[in-house]
């Protein structure tokens, strides 16, 4: 836009072309604040809270549980597969000698 062109703007802030777009049945609020719907996240936030702390050592408890098995059955992989492969060398010695 050139600085000769001019838009109109009215009262809301809105230029005249996007007023004429703009209709709405209710009329123009302008800028509010929700207090309702904060009051309402501040409650779930709160209940929330309330059931988390006092539920917290028993959901850490059940990762650290989940966690230790995870890495004792990892390690109980690896060691299979090693186990595994050294009877395989085992073997092919074995078949070379005999």
């Amino acid at each position: 836009m050139s600085e000769s062109e001019s838009t109109t703007t009215d009262e809301s802030g809105l230029p005249s072309e996007l007023k004429e777009v703009y209709r709405s049945v209710k009329p123009e609020m302008g800028m509010h604040g929700n207090n309702e719907m904060s009051l309402l996240g501040l409650i779930w936030f709160g209940l929330l809270i309330v059931l988390l702390i006092p539920l917290a050592p028993f959901i850490a408890l059940v990762w650290a549980i989940g966690y230790v098995r995870e890495r004792m059955l990892s390690e109980e992989e690896v060691n299979v597969h090693v186990r595994d492969q050294i009877r395989a060398r085992e073997r092919a010695r074995k078949g070379r000698v005999g």
